[in-house]
């Protein structure tokens, strides 16, 4: 699957989920703006996983769709200064065998600008898309939205602070960007649904990252519970494997 040229190397392989219109097979974002479009873009995941309940299916396919969505996105801005065309009626999900979303498919590259706030330069990504896709996924399963925006913001989270200690990332820029999951509220007065996403407890290796919101995973048969599951002692969980890096 070939990217935009979004970074240049070396970080061009960390936007690769991002990848230009026309894209074939690609399912428009823009379902997600219709009654039965959830229904149509669950459709091959429920068949992947026949009698799961659509509650913890749509939390982990949100939880697929905003890491292929929001960490390059949020490096394209801090790294490259790129602001990305991300208005769901120009926009596709692609999606992989077991149903689970794979790349994200853009209509041209954005642009790139001097904008220094990242409220104004996430707002498209944050109060635009993300909170489209977590209504829409939210009143198809009566899933509790608290659910679907920490999924994503805990995406959001660890990018952040990744690209806090990344040393070719500049300081300033970086340190501005993590605002976006440490403010209570938007510069508007209006709260942060990304706010902190993810709290730290006393584990037997020090200090470990909990999510505040469980993202039910457990509930979907087969599955263990996150390592960042916020009561693990109530869940019936087992140790994830190697290909579940997405659930830390």
């Amino acid at each position: 699957m070939n990217g935009f040229p979004l970074l240049p190397e070396p970080h061009a392989a960390l936007v690769e989920s991002l990848v230009p219109l026309p894209a074939a097979g690609a399912l428009p974002a823009s379902l997600l703006r219709q009654r039965e479009g959830p229904s149509v873009l669950l459709a091959a995941a429920r068949r992947h996983r026949p009698g799961a309940e659509e509650r913890a299916l749509a939390s982990l396919w949100s939880r697929w769709y905003f890491a292929k969505l929001i960490p390059p996105a949020l490096l394209c801005g801090v790294l490259g200064k790129r602001s990305l065309p991300l208005d769901l009626a120009r926009t596709a999900v692609l999606l992989g065998e077991d149903g689970m979303p794979e790349a994200i498919a853009l209509p041209h590259a954005g642009v790139v600008s001097g904008e220094a706030d990242p409220f104004a330069r996430f707002d498209a990504l944050i109060r635009g898309h993300v909170a489209t896709v977590v209504g829409s996924l939210a009143a198809h399963a009566r899933l509790a939205p608290r659910i679907l925006w920490n999924n994503a913001a805990v995406y959001a989270d660890w990018a952040l602070r990744r690209m806090a200690e990344a040393p070719e990332v500049p300081r300033a820029a970086a340190r501005r960007a993590l605002a976006l999951v440490e403010s209570p509220a938007w510069p508007d007065g209006s709260p942060n649904p990304f706010h902190a996403p993810v709290r730290r407890r006393e584990g037997p290796v020090g200090r470990q990252p909990v999510r505040r919101q469980c993202c039910l995973l457990y509930r979907l048969p087969g599955e263990g519970c996150c390592r960042t599951c916020p009561r693990p002692a109530e869940r019936p969980c087992r140790p994830l494997d190697a290909n579940q890096k997405h659930f830390q």
